[in-house]
């Protein structure tokens, strides 16, 4: 859980990607059951929710997040081979219609995909009222837009393959602004 809270403190602190909240994840839907479970049935949500459901779904990391730190239900699952599976999480707003779990694997992948996140290009703007609003992209969505690849199995270390001019990234990621706020128009190359 620690993990889940940490990865939306540097989504608030604007350390990682701006793309990052939007990314999807899989999940598997358990709906309920019957009656929705009051304060003391947290413990027990295999009362409530169909364990034997196949429904799958997405979610973006943004409303996974909201999930885990807003959760009523937050339980691991685990194999026969008591080996860690996933996460059954609910947040205090859907346990009222299901329950989401969430692979291990995919909960590695997520941590993963972060940890070797480097945000490579950023624009900040004073917006009215005093406050200011930053977009950032990461060395990984540059290689997802086709500007760059990876050299390495890691996925970290990664050469652009064409330049990155401010015409490219406007048309591949049209909410980027430039630091005055306004869309990208310039067509210089970036470093």
């Amino acid at each position: 859980m620690v993990g889940f809270f940490s990865l939306r403190r540097l989504i608030e602190a604007e350390k990682t990607s701006s793309l990052l909240p939007k990314r999807r994840v899989k999940v598997g839907v358990l709906p309920l059951t019957g009656r929705e479970p009051a304060h003391f049935d947290r413990w027990t949500p295999y009362e409530f929710y169909d364990f034997d459901s196949k429904q799958r779904s997405e979610l973006d990391v943004g409303s996974l997040l909201q999930e885990v730190i807003h959760s009523f239900v937050f339980f691991l699952a685990f194999d026969e081979s008591n080996v860690m599976t996933g996460v059954y999480v609910g947040s205090d707003r859907t346990k009222r219609k299901r329950l989401y779990l969430v692979s291990m694997q995919d909960v590695i992948e997520l941590f993963d995909y972060v940890s070797r996140e480097d945000v490579i290009w950023m624009s900040n703007h004073r917006i009215n009222g005093g406050g200011s609003e930053s977009y950032r992209l990461s060395q990984h969505d540059v290689i997802e837009a086709g500007f760059a690849r990876y050299l390495d199995d890691e996925r970290y270390w990664y050469e652009f393959n064409k330049p990155m001019t401010t015409e490219y990234l406007r048309a591949t990621f049209p909410d980027a602004r430039d630091y005055t706020g306004k869309p990208l128009v310039a067509r210089e190359p970036l470093d």
